[in-house]
């Protein structure tokens, strides 16, 4: 069976003539007045020339003159730390060569007599200007066109100037980078809990990227630092080691290259972090194969006896007479939510020991940051659980996958008996939940774990399929003769994780599972929330929001991707987010 996540288009009603009618009117109307992106007529325009002189802006002429040119470009050639003292003008050689430039711009000889401050013309253009939303798995702030779009305002025309006529030709006598004449250029505003998440900047011939702050008074505190990250042996992002911090009128080029790992972190106060960024381009450098990540192992689920299901999960989805209605959704929305999924005592139980399990902090940056637990006690055993082929079986009841041998197919007969001779009772017609598949004591002719008293499951041997084994050809054999396969994983989402959503789709239908554990009050506004996009898009096809004790599964097509959204400064201390994930795998390649 292969089901797909489904978008669903709802037609417009049919508009009748008055609607058009009323349209051409409106056309009619605006083309009375002229654009805000269009140039002004002529008289107009000299009109505004005489009563608004032309802006000019220009380098600081420190950074122009020839000896201090000749030190830096010395210095980037060499790859190596420049530190100007007159200027404060830093060149950084570790992680990746990226120069910061202090009151780079000088003042403009039409302001130097006003009123308007150096940059205040600047910034209060380009707050006029629309800026559009920029929110997935990597970011989040606001975002203008292309500033080349914008010729009618007379401080944003001078930005370009200067980094057409002026930038251009310093970076290119500085980096001896042979730069064509493309320069992207754009205004981003990033507000309280906006982030840019690391990434490298590689992508269609940017070469070098920069960056002009028009901020107010920052701080630390203020978060929005633009930050480097080291790499390890992988060439993967590894620590930050330098932390930039926003000054108006600061101007940071790097070399864009496949270790120039960066980020913006999150902004923490109400203040505005406004700056003109973008890249110039040019021949991009030589580099390795990107890494690839390496996949979490899945296996063959182990061997339990069916009471275990009892012993931790809601009866109501242990009754044989809810599988269809379950089922049903599943087919027609690929997911479904299963609210109070585990008994409240076991719940309760998991929730204790995930307070005291080891934590493992697991990268790299550019992919995910996430706190990984070691489970302990009820917790590992849940895991167990949740890996066993009795709960591979329950979700073949719940979803119609073939997870599991052994499936009850038709609940609408008094009694079901399978290939096996395993058979469930009938289901209560009073609404109550009745008997189920647990009535059968065994799977497989096989049990090696069993209840202990207290309601958990504890090991009585070895089971026969183990996780991991040193016999190779052992190994092969139990994937091969599995029905499914699976992996289980528990993460504490704290302030500043995520995970991003890879440059590939699994290259296989998945079976997704989630079981949030969290506080009552969080709220998809922290984050931690779950999306799922189509690959080479952006329109987000499912989200799926932390709730306690909720279990959600979600049937992913190949090239179907996910992350978890980055969890954000309104995370307070009084809120917290653990969630249990499983992946569960159709064996299309068994032998059984």
């Amino acid at each position: 069976m292969r089901m797909s996540i489904m978008l669903l288009f709802v037609a417009s009603k049919p508009r009748g003539h008055t609607f058009w009618l009323s349209k051409i009117k409106k056309m009619k109307r605006a083309s009375t007045f002229q654009s805000s992106d269009r140039s002004a007529p002529p008289a107009k325009k000299q009109l505004l020339e005489q009563t608004h002189p032309k802006v000019v802006y220009s380098i600081n002429s420190d950074y122009r003159s020839a000896n201090f040119q000749e030190k830096l470009s010395s210095t980037w050639r060499e790859n190596g730390y420049f530190n100007d003292l007159a200027t404060g003008a830093q060149l950084l050689c570790r992680p990746f060569q990226c120069c910061v430039l202090p009151k780079f711009i000088k003042t403009p000889v039409a302001m130097e007599t006003s009123r308007e401050g150096l940059l205040e013309g600047l910034t209060r253009e380009l707050l006029r200007l629309k800026f559009y939303e920029k929110n997935n798995d990597l970011y989040q702030f606001h975002q203008s066109n292309d500033l080349k779009k914008f010729t009618d305002y007379r401080c944003i025309s001078a930005l370009r100037c200067l980094l057409r006529e002026q930038c251009l030709p310093w970076l290119r006598q500085v980096t001896g980078l042979q730069l064509t004449d493309t320069i992207d250029i754009t205004c981003s505003k990033y507000e309280y809990t906006d982030v840019l998440l690391c990434h490298d900047d590689e992508l269609e011939g940017r070469r070098i990227a920069f960056i002009l702050y028009l901020v107010p008074e920052w701080s630390k505190e203020d978060g929005g630092s633009l930050d480097l990250f080291t790499v390890d042996g992988k060439g993967q992002p590894s620590s930050i080691c330098q932390s930039l911090i926003p000054d108006s009128n600061n101007f940071i080029f790097f070399d864009v290259n496949a270790v120039s790992f960066h980020q913006v972190s999150e902004v923490l106060s109400t203040k505005t972090r406004l700056s003109v960024s973008g890249w110039f381009h040019g021949p991009p450098p030589v580099r390795a194969p990107p890494y690839k990540d390496i996949a979490r192992p899945l296996h063959p689920p182990l061997p339990m006896g069916l009471e275990v299901l009892s012993d931790w999960i809601n009866p109501v989805y242990l009754d044989i007479g809810v599988y269809e209605q379950i089922q049903g959704q599943f087919e027609e929305e690929s997911q479904v939510e299963l609210p109070d999924f585990l008994l409240d005592n076991k719940y309760q139980q998991i929730c204790e020991d995930m307070k005291e399990c080891k934590v493992t902090v697991v990268g790299p940056a550019n992919k995910r940051r996430v706190h990984r637990l070691s489970p302990e006690d009820a917790l590992g055993q849940l895991l167990r659980v949740l890996t066993s082929q009795p709960f591979c079986l329950l979700l073949s009841h719940l979803t119609g996958l073939d997870l599991a041998e052994n499936v009850i197919r038709d609940s609408a007969d008094s009694a079901v008996v399978d290939d096996e001779g395993l058979s469930a009772s009938p289901t209560s017609r009073d609404g109550s939940v009745g008997p189920s598949m647990l009535e059968v004591n065994k799977i497989n002719g096989e049990q090696s774990f069993e209840n202990d008293e207290d309601g958990g499951v504890k090991d009585v041997g070895e089971p026969s399929v183990k996780c991991t084994t040193t016999n190779s050809v052992q190994s092969e054999n139990l994937v091969q003769n599995a029905v499914a396969l699976c992996h289980c994983d528990v993460y504490r989402w704290c302030h500043g994780d995520y995970t991003l959503a890879g440059d590939e789709g699994t290259g296989r239908f998945v079976l997704d599972a989630q079981l949030h554990c969290c506080s009552d009050d969080w709220s998809p506004d922290y984050g931690g929330v779950v999306s799922y996009i189509a690959k080479d898009a952006d329109e987000e096809l499912l989200s799926i929001v932390p709730r306690p004790n909720a279990l959600s599964l979600v049937y992913k097509e190949p090239d179907t991707l996910s992350f978890t959204k980055y969890v954000n400064h309104r995370a307070s201390e009084g809120v917290w987010l653990n969630t249990i994930q499983a992946t569960y795998v159709e064996n299309t390649d068994s032998n059984s």
